[in-house]
């Protein structure tokens, strides 16, 4: 192989390499989350939709639409396996038998939200913690929100 060739091959092998990284850089659960925490507060339903497994219902719609603001304070990885054992064998992920531990990622998210009108929201406004499940889907191997609660 003459050396024209090999720096063209190498050429296209950093370029096919990066964008490999690159797409993966875009979904990952924290940025799932993060996304899903911005389309709450810009009350996007339909970009928030894609965020989560279930689909939106109307009370869900009115829940957001009742948000003036939220914020993200921070997000913390689980490693204790409770939590994943709880959701593997009691929650949601009993029902997906194709889900391997790999597939889980459990997050503690810490965030701040005001509501236009307390009375309509369980928690009221303030800081709040909220443990999100995240799976990544077989079909389309994109990390998405299963459960959120706790």
């Amino acid at each position: 192989m003459n050396k024209k060739l090999k720096i063209i091959i190498i050429f296209f092998i950093f370029i096919i390499l990066g964008g490999v990284i690159f797409i993966k850089s875009f979904n990952t659960p924290e940025k799932v989350i993060k996304n899903h925490i911005k389309y709450k507060n810009t009350h996007n339903i339909k970009k928030l939709s894609s965020t989560i497994t279930d689909e939106i219902s109307d009370n869900y719609i009115e829940y957001v639409d009742n948000i003036e603001t939220i914020k993200l304070i921070n997000m913390e990885l689980q490693v204790d396996s409770n939590f994943y054992n709880i959701y593997i064998n009691g929650g949601k992920g009993r029902l997906r038998k194709d889900l391997s531990r790999d597939d889980i990622k459990i997050y503690t998210v810490n965030y701040y939200i005001k509501y236009k009108d307390d009375n309509k929201s369980v928690k009221g406004s303030g800081k709040h913690s909220t443990n999100y499940i995240l799976i990544k889907e077989k079909s389309s191997n994109k990390w998405i929100i299963d459960d959120m609660g706790g």
